[in-house]
Parts: C-alpha cells; structure tokens; sequence
C-alpha cells in the first residue's frame, strides 16, 4: 500500500461512482468473502465480534489497496453518472472480469480476484473441503525479508525434501488443514494445501529458511530461521474424496519424474535422494539412467524391479 500527502478532490458523481468500483469489488476478493463466511460459524471459539472486527480490518485494507486503480478509472466513469443507473453493481460474466480483473492487478493482488458470484463462493467454502495451489517468494524482491538470499541447489533439495510429506496448518488452537510444497526453486516456492469445510488459507505462513553452514563428513548442515510469507493463490477448487486420491497419487508421479530427471542429468542432490530412496527408483545396469521403481510380485521391490529390468533388457545370449 503506497500512502500519499496529496488529497485528491472528487466530485459527488466520483465518490458514488468510486463507492459502487469498492463495493463491487470486495465482493468479489477471496480473502474478504472466505473471512465473511466465517463470521457466522457456530462452532468456531473465537467471538464473533472478534471476526467481525477481522473482516473489517481486511475490508479496510482491500479498499486502500485497490483505490488508486479504482480512482484512475473515475475520469472515464464518473461522467456517465453510473451510480443512480446501478450499471457497475450489475456488472456479471465476461464484462465483470474485463473491468475488475485489471484492477485487481493493478494493486498487486491479481490472485485474490474471483469471477463468481459471492453467495457461490460462501457456499463451496463452508461446505467443501477444498485444494489451494499456492506459491510465495523467498529472497531479494519478497515481502517476507528483503535481505534474504536466495537458496543454493544443496538447499532447495532440502527445504523440498523436509517438506514434501502433508503437514498439519493450526489456528487458534485447531487443526484448520494440511499443506506441502510441491516445488522449491532459488527464490520462488510452489506448494498445495486442503482445507477443511469452512476454514480459509491463513494469509501469512510462518515457514524455515535454510541456509548451508558446513558439512559434517559428506552430509551438508544448515541453519534454519522461520519467516514470515503472504502466500498468492494460484487456484481453489473443491474435494472429492475420489478426486483427491487421484490427484495425490498424479502429484507423487509428477515429483518423482522430475527427481529422476534431475538425477540422469547428473544432479547430485537428486541422485542422493534417490539412493537413499531404493524403494522410489533404481539404475539400470545396461543404460546406467534411473528408472521409477515398479514391484512386479511379492518380492522385495528394490529387488525385483532391478532384476525384472535387467532381464528384459540383457541382450539375446548366443
């Protein structure tokens, strides 16, 4: 949010117009409507007072944020006197994303912009459980720390391994939902979490950052600090319960390709995790590249795959 000493004067068709361009679009911010469905939920500990008073210092917040894009459009708008005519309310479909996605982006939240309308919105959140694909920065640029460096490959590999696994997401005492990453680069950080019915994606993660400080024999040491990130939401979309287990099982493969990429190309980390990992991948003993594990029977995996390959791969004897 950028604060100025120049008090911009607007006519009474400008503040009607620019009342109806922050009312329209705080229907349609995702952290303002998850924070909304909230506020009636009978089962939460937290007052309603409390989140209502919440929701209201986000609501105040979003209208700083999105006032400057919003007062730039005011010289096209407010000579059509649109506020009486009700035309920027009613905005919907295909005109509703043209004129406020821009906006959205303009302020630096391009992510928080939702096409639906409000009521569908509410309705998913507190009654499915739900998948946000999320990312944050790390390093130079981010708002988390500035002075951060960028993380080497050695810790990339690690923050990636520690956290690939689910881990549980608390607030306010409770379990609200789990996360991971599914991918680490030198100042950018991919992951996914699943929400519960009603709960909502924190808006800032505490979260380790790694830095090398040594080795201990052939095994790297790092230090860890915890930081605090504002993750941007790429994509929300409800659950099924079969819908979840394919998509876990489609994300597991999508890693390992990767890992085993990254190991045939000679990366030692990758090649380092993938020893210590027998039952994920194995070398083949003609072509020397890493191969996805595959059990063929009841024999120890690690074994079978490695022979099997083999196998099928010896040329003919003579």
């Amino acid at each position: 949010m950028t604060l100025t000493m120049e008090k911009p004067t607007l006519s009474r068709a400008e503040i009607s117009t620019l009342a109806d361009i922050l009312g329209l679009a705080a229907h349609h911010d995702r952290r303002l409507i998850e924070a909304h469905a909230q506020i009636e939920r009978p089962d939460l500990d937290e007052l309603v007072a409390d989140r209502v008073n919440m929701y209201e210092l986000w609501l105040v917040d979003f209208c700083a944020t999105i006032a400057p894009a919003a007062i730039a459009r005011l010289d096209v708008l407010a000579p059509l006197d649109l506020g009486p005519k009700g035309s920027i309310p009613e905005l919907r479909g295909e005109q509703l994303e043209r004129f406020l996605a821009p906006i959205f982006k303009e302020a630096g939240i391009p992510d928080r912009f939702v096409g639906q309308a409000r009521y569908e919105v509410e309705r998913v959140t507190l009654t499915s459980r739900r998948r946000y694909r999320f990312h944050f920065r790390i390093g130079a640029g981010s708002s988390a720390d500035p002075a951060t460096q960028p993380l080497s490959r050695a810790e990339q590999a690690e923050m990636l391994r520690e956290h690939t696994d689910w881990e549980e997401i608390r607030q306010h005492g409770r379990e609200i939902g789990r996360y991971r990453y599914t991918h680490v680069g030198e100042e950018l950080v991919q992951g996914e979490a699943i929400l519960e019915p009603g709960e909502i994606l924190p808006p800032f993660l505490q979260v380790d950052h790694l830095r090398s400080v040594g080795m201990s024999g052939n095994k790297p040491l790092f230090e860890r600090r915890s930081i605090e990130v504002e993750p941007a939401v790429d994509s929300v979309e409800p659950l099924t319960e079969s819908a979840e287990s394919a998509r876990n099982e489609s994300a597991r493969n999508e890693d390992l390709d990767a890992m085993i990429s990254r190991a045939n190309a000679g990366d030692a980390d990758a090649i380092a995790y993938l020893e210590a990992n027998p039952e994920l991948a194995f070398v083949d003993g003609l072509t020397k590249k890493w191969f996805v594990q595959m059990d063929s029977g009841p024999r120890s995996p690690g074994i079978s795959a490695h022979r099997d390959r083999i196998i099928r791969t010896r040329p003919p004897e003579r």
